[in-house]
């Protein structure tokens, strides 16, 4: 090479150099995205997931059929600091603080034609109870609202809507539709 010449190895070292840092650039950009997927995988296994259900009963007689809410935690993990509201036909509400992978809490919500029932509560686990007792008709819709939240204090949100009809001789109920956040 002559005194007044390019430096050809210097411009090829340049440009490598740069294609290297591009490319250590996008590798550093690609792995933060797999740890990112990888931690919400890892905390997906620890969240609960509660399921409320709304379920026709029939008593000692036809005409004494009862509707029973149902809240059974179908998630991999515990939900803590639970809050129901349900409204529609009849409204009420409970608290409890923990409900564990695969339990469920129940309670008998409403009868039929006039029969009012009282609410309670049934969990292994504890919680406050708080009684319900509006006549359910025909033809209403019901809405149960959970919050609730995970192991790590994320916040979750489940809302059901059940509609209830007459079937022959006792009540019949329907999932209207569910949403979920969080």
């Amino acid at each position: 090479m002559s005194k007044g010449g390019i430096p050809v190895l210097d411009i090829l070292s340049t440009i490598s150099v740069t294609v290297l840092a591009f490319l250590t650039y996008y590798s550093v950009r690609a792995s933060q995205g797999m740890v990112r997927e990888m931690r919400e995988v890892r905390l997906a296994q620890f969240k609960p997931l509660l399921h409320p259900r709304l379920v026709a009963q029939e008593g000692k007689d036809r005409e004494q059929q009862a509707l029973k809410l149902v809240i059974e935690n179908i998630g991999e993990g515990p939900a803590l600091d639970v809050d129901l509201h349900v409204r529609g036909g009849f409204k009420g509400s409970w608290h409890t603080d923990f409900l564990a992978e695969g339990q469920s809490l129940s309670r008998e919500v409403a009868g039929r034609g006039g029969n009012q029932k009282q609410a309670q509560v049934r969990s292994e686990k504890g919680g406050s109870e708080k009684e319900v007792g509006d006549q359910v008709l025909s033809g209403t819709r019901v809405v149960i609202k959970a919050a609730y939240k995970d192991l790590f204090g994320n916040p979750i949100k489940v809302e059901v809507e059940y509609a209830v009809d007459q079937e022959g001789d006792g009540l019949r109920t329907r999932l209207v539709r569910t949403l979920l956040e969080g």
